[in-house]
Order: C-alpha cells, then sequence, then structure tokens
C-alpha cells in the first residue's frame, strides 16, 4: 500500500530506530536512525523559534555530509521547502537562486559562506552554519544568538523523558504542494526552479522500493552532490526510506579515492555516472581484453563463461567486492562498455530521467537489454513524438504523477516545456522497441542537420570515441558550416604525460580514422583538435556544450 510521501520517514527512523543511518567517511562519525530523529526534532524546535511557517523556503549550501541530510530531511518534514543549492555553483548563481527563491532561512557550509558576496544575499532574514549551527548573520533585529543558546533547555522542556521513537509526528501537509525546490544549471547554460511535489518524489520511491533488492543495514557510499535529482533520490530519499546505512564521501573523489572508498566501505549498491562506470573498465578489465589470448577465449562460447568470471572477480573488487546493485545515470552510457558490464553479468541498472521528473522516467534491472535505458515506471507513460516511435526517433514526452508541478516564478518557460494536452517535452531524442524499451539517441538542441538532411545525434559518435583507451572524454561539434569536428580531451594516463606533441597528433588522427571506419558516410569526423584541459561539466558529469559550439 502506498503511503503519504513523509509517512515513510516517520515509519522508517521507528523501524530502524537502533541502526546506523548515516557516516561521515571523512571524520569517521556514524549516527544511527534513533539518533537522526532525535536532531530532527531539534531542528523542528529551531525552525519554530525563527518563526518559520509551513511552505517558507529554508535553502542549503554545502557538500554531502550527515549535516545537510538532516537539515533537508528537518525541513520536508516540518512541512517547510527545501531549496538544495549546488555547492559547485558559480557563487553569483548561488546569490541569484538564494534571492529569486524568497528563502528566510539559510544553512551554509563555512567554505561557501566565504565564497558569496554577502552584499547580494538581501532577502535572508538568518543565515546559519551548515557545519555546526551557528549564527552567521540576521537581519531584522532578532536575538538569534539567544534563539541558538536557549535550544537545549527548549528541547529539554519540550521532551523531559528524553526523544523517544513515540515521540516522532511529522507534518505530513497536501502532497501535490510544493515540497523541493531544486534549481538545474545543466548543458545548456540556463538555471531554472523546478518545483516537486511530495506526490512526484513518492511516485519514484514506490517504484523502487519494490523493484530492488535492498533493505535495512545495506551499505550505500555517496559521492554525488545531493543537490541533483539522481543523487537525492537513490542516495538520500531511497536508504532512508529502507534502513539502508548512508556513507557519505566529501566530494566528487578522484577515481583512485572513489576505488580506495569503495573497497574500504564495501557498498551493497550506490549510484555511479558513466564516466566512473567506464574508468573502471578501462582501468580494470581493458587491459585484460586488449591480449591476444584473452580476446580469442573470450569469444569462445564455453571458455568465454571462464574468463568473464574471472573478470566480473576483477571488476567487483574494485567496486568493494559486495555490489547487489549500481544505478548508472546521468548521461549516457558508452555501448561498449555497457556490453561488457552486461556480458559478465554485473549487477548494474540503467535509468533514464530528468530533474523535471523527480528524477526517474524508466529504468531497466532485472532483465537489462543492452543500450536500452528500460521501460517506463509504474504509473508514467512514455510518447516518442514520431509518427511510427517504433522506427522514427522523436522527442520523447513524459505525462504522469512523477511530472513537475512547473518552474518556480517562470510562467513563460513552464508553458513552453508542456505541450497543449499536457505532456512534458524532455528535449531528449529516444526511440521505442517492439517491448516498449526505450533508447536514447541525443538531445534534441545538439542534434546536427547536415546540408543533406541527415540527422547526425553527436553523442553516438562520441560514445566510439570515448571507448578508445588513449581518449579521456570528446566533444563533437560542427564547424565551418558543415564540418564535423572531435574536441577531444586524451587519457593521459594512458598516452604518457611527457609524449611529444606531434606523436600525439598522430594518435588522435588514429583515433578519428578508426571511429570513422564505424560510422556512416555521412557522420565522419573531419579533424580533431586536441584539449589541453578538461571540459568544464555539470554536477552529474555532462559536458556543458554551450561552452563549446
Amino acid at each position: 500500500m502506498s503511503k503519504h510521501f513523509i509517512q515513510y520517514f516517520e515509519d522508517s527512523f521507528k523501524e530502524n530506530w537502533d541502526l546506523k543511518s548515516m557516516y561521515n567517511y571523512a571524520t569517521k562519525q556514524s549516527i544511527t536512525y534513533g539518533e537522526l530523529a532525535d536532531k530532527v526534532a531539534k531542528m523542528h524546535l529551531l525552525f519554530k523559534a525563527f518563526d518559520i511557517k509551513q511552505d517558507d523556503k529554508i535553502a542549503i549550501v554545502g557538500p554531502n555530509s550527515q549535516e545537510w541530510t538532516i537539515t533537508f530531511i528537518s525541513v520536508i518534514t516540518y512541512g517547510a521547502v527545501v531549496v538544495p543549492i549546488q555547492e559547485d555553483f558559480h557563487p553569483d548563481v548561488i546569490e541569484e537562486i538564494i534571492n529569486h527563491s524568497e528563502t528566510r532561512l539559510l544553512f551554509i557550509s563555512d567554505e561557501n559562506w566565504e565564497r558569496i558576496d554577502k552584499e547580494h544575499i538581501t532577502k535572508v532574514e538568518s543565515i546559519l552554519s551548515l557545519s555546526d549551527v551557528n549564527l552567521l548573520r540576521m537581519i531584522g533585529g532578532k536575538h538569534g544568538e539567544e534563539i541558538l543558546g536557549g535550544m537545549q533547555q527548549l528541547f529539554d522542556q519540550t521532551y523531559p523523558n528524553g526523544f523517544q521513537a513515540s515521540d516522532i509526528s511529522f507534518t505530513k501537509k497536501d502532497e501535490n504542494e510544493m515540497f523541493v525546490l531544486v534549481y538545474t544549471s545543466g548543458t545548456t547554460g540556463f538555471t531554472k526552479g523546478v518545483m516537486l511535489s511530495g506526490g512526484n518524489f513518492r511516485c519514484v520511491v514506490d517504484f523502487l522500493r519494490h523493484s530492488i533488492a535492498a533493505g535495512p543495514g545495506d551499505k550505500v557510499i555517496s559521492f554525488l552532490p545531493l543537490a541533483h535529482g539522481m543523487a537525492l533520490m537513490n542516495d538520500l530519499f531511497l536508504p532512508m526510506v529502507l534502513g539502508a546505512y548512508i556513507v557519505y564521501l566529501y566530494k566528487v573523489p578522484s577515481l583512485k579515492v572513489l576505488i580506495k572508498a569503495m573497497q574500504e566501505v564495501k557498498p551493497e549498491w550506490t549510484s555511479m555516472v558513466p564516466m566512473f562506470f567506464e574508468a573502471i573498465y578501462k582501468k580494470h578489465a581493458l587491459p585484460s581484453l586488449k591480449k591476444k589470448h584473452i580476446q580469442i577465449l573470450y569469444r569462445l562460447p564455453l571458455l568465454s563463461r571462464i574468463v568473464c568470471s574471472k573478470l566480473k572477480k576483477r571488476v567487483m573488487e574494485a567496486y568493494g567486492g559486495h555490489i547487489k546493485l549500481m544505478f548508472v545515470g546521468g548521461a549516457g552510457l558508452n555501448h561498449e562498455v555497457e556490453d561488457f558490464y552486461h556480458k559478465i553479468g554485473f549487477p548494474y541498472a540503467v535509468g533514464y530521467g530528468m530533474t523535471e521528473c523527480s528524477p526517474l522516467v524508466s529504468l531497466v534491472y532485472k532483465h537489462p537489454k543492452p543500450h536500452a535505458v528500460g521501460k517506463a515506471i509504474d504509473q508514467v507513460t512514455v510518447k516518442i513524438n514520431s509518427s511510427d516511435p517504433y522506427a522514427e526517433a522523436g522527442e520523447i514526452l513524459v505525462k504522469g504523477p512523477n511530472v513537475m508541478k512547473g518552474y518556480y516564478k517562470n510562467e513563460e518557460a513552464t508553458r513552453s516545456v508542456f505541450t497543449e494536452d499536457g505532456w512534458l517535452k524532455t528535449g531528449d531524442v529516444g526511440i521505442l522497441d517492439a517491448d516498449d524499451f526505450l533508447y536514447i539517441k541525443g538531445r534534441t538542441k545538439n542534434m546536427i542537420l547536415t546540408s543533406t538532411g541527415q540527422n547526425i545525434y553527436p553523442e553516438e559518435i562520441e560514445s566510439r570515441l570515448n571507448h578508445h583507451p588513449f581518449v579521456e572524454e570528446s566533444l563533437v561539434v560542427l564547424r565551418g558550416g558543415n564540418k564535423l569536428v572531435a574536441l577531444i580531451y586524451p587519457n593521459h594516463a594512458a598516452i604518457g604525460e611527457e609524449t611529444d606533441p606531434d606523436k600525439l597528433k598522430e594518435m588522435m588522427e588514429s583515433v578519428r580514422l578508426k571511429t570513422n571506419h564505424d560510422l556512416a558516410s555521412y557522420e565522419y569526423i573531419n579533424a580533431v583538435d586536441i584539449m589541453t584541459e578538461p571540459f568544464e561539466k555539470t554536477a552529474k558529469k555532462s559536458i556543458k556544450r554551450y561552452l563549446y559550439q
């Protein structure tokens, strides 16, 4: 039976009272679900003391941590609206979001407080440190220090026998109302506030908790920014509802640090962007697959199973050895890499979604089809805007209880993203197969139309380029009117940091020719530009294309 969205947290905290809920990897500190509930209760008293009303906005800016999650959960269970802001946004953007959202109370990490211009924060009444809830600034003459100084006494008076599981009773406002206001900054460069309701999130939580084999005590390692929709669902909402144990890395790590953390924590499930999923394949599987005798055995049906078993063990060990499920999403997954993970039987799930869909639209897990992003989740309908959705690609349209209420204070943008009959226009291009599995071709805004009328989806070419061991990442753009140019940032670990520039050009030319061999003639790459620095990316590690067009 489906419950009110907030009821899931109330029940989980009671049922998992003595289980560990969260662990800060950097500080080696953990708390139980009972301790989490206690801290949430204290936060509720603080909000009341600061005169926060239902539906008031409370913003959070900071790294993944127990403190971030405690604040977030406290806001939505109080009945206010939480505004999670990605800390890797430019300070000007953070300031703009705080003001645009009409935030009354701001929790911000000390590092981010130093980054922003305090004079630009004009509407916030109170600003508190995310790490220790100390007062950073107060506007309007309220006695903030007195309020904070008296919180423990107020808590003891409110709960004279100590806070017990039976004391948990969270506000359950109308699920159609806004619970979370997420500002996106994607590959197009535009920032909009996505209004998401409790019902939006419940739709996705209901589907996932019945679809995956996870439960109380399972360890989840989290490193993607919690202010992003994918991490918010997979690394906070879902683990909290299931009673899992969340291990937070302070920030997005290097591959070396991530592998070290995985092997120490030994998580049962986690979320992964393709960049890391592919990097571990290149580091722990590709060197073996390049050996001639392994290539031969890999193709023979009987011996292939032995090779795959050994490769799976090696890759599993890189992830800590206990993975039950790896969520992969946020960007396109290289087909050859996915074929490898599928062949060795690695437990991964590929999903498709966007912030505006809370954030999941489709998922493939128990019966994966390589290169597909699954079927639409329960209660959600996907439609392809083409004359034949099974033969002709078109824009992906979505309708269901997971779809946002709209963009905050932006009626024009809201109208433009919905069709007249209520379908959300995703901006992505896809096609369906006979079993209604969805396949992504690319972004409508990224599609290149040639002078001969051919449609080129650069993401498909980039997927082939990125599979090459000499390529770290790439971007395909149109230059000079009709020439496709591949911007490539080389994999210096594979080719060597001291490689002669002329030799590097030869290597990239070899990559170009090999890639063209597998492409249609109208997709041929005409030239390569070698990038000296990695591409600038969004929080989900997608390249900000608009900077390189």
